[in-house]
């Protein structure tokens, strides 16, 4: 039976994406909130990204003024680059949290993407993932987070088609650099990216 509440506490290994995931897919939708327990600074590891899958679910940490719950991407690593080719990350996943599903909340979060500050221009993954990727829908609230080092084309993108968005409160931080070679082509992640209609204040 669903529940409308359901708290998670970290294990510190992998099974967190799926202890996670299996609260997100069984609490109520419309009403259910996941909390991830934050009493002394707690961390989520992840090994694959979380999924909202169903409408009206709000996913956030259960000590929210207070504490943000950190949920961590493995490090970013790569492998050696192919004789004439381009290196590949060693993870081959960027996003931490997406979703296609309307009025979802996602708050008091500090989602940390694994990617070096002090990594060489040009090494962000052009390929449009994002560390936090939702959209497609009605009525999405992000706020009161941390979106830190992606590696990935933005720290938060919101897809199309979306409306009443509302982005408030949010901290976005080691996007890389504001540096753009001979062909013009930038070395960051936006902190924003949207395409749909709502309101961004006070980031």
């Amino acid at each position: 039976q669903a529940a409308n509440e359901i708290i998670v506490y970290p294990e510190g290994i992998e099974c967190d994406t799926f202890n996670i995931q299996r609260a997100l897919d069984l609490v109520q939708p419309e009403v259910g909130v996941v909390y991830l327990w934050n009493g002394s600074g707690e961390t989520y590891y992840l090994s694959w990204w979380l999924e909202i899958r169903q409408p009206g679910v709000t996913l956030r940490s259960y000590w929210g003024m207070v504490a943000k719950a950190k949920i961590q991407l493995p490090a970013y690593q790569y492998r050696p680059p192919d004789p004439g080719g381009e290196p590949w990350p060693v993870n081959d996943f960027y996003t931490a949290i997406t979703a296609s599903v309307p009025r979802i909340s996602i708050g008091y979060l500090h989602v940390d993407g694994g990617y070096p500050a002090g990594c060489l221009p040009g090494r962000h993954v052009d390929r449009g993932y994002a560390l936090v990727s939702v959209g497609g829908a009605d009525s999405i609230h992000i706020h009161d987070c941390l979106l830190e080092n992606p590696a990935g084309w933005s720290a938060l993108c919101i897809k199309a088609p979306a409306t009443n968005v509302l982005i408030e409160n949010n901290v976005f931080r080691n996007l890389g650099y504001s540096y753009r070679d001979d062909t013009g082509q930038g070395y960051w992640s936006d902190g924003i990216s949207m395409v749909g209609s709502g309101e961004i204040r006070f980031n």
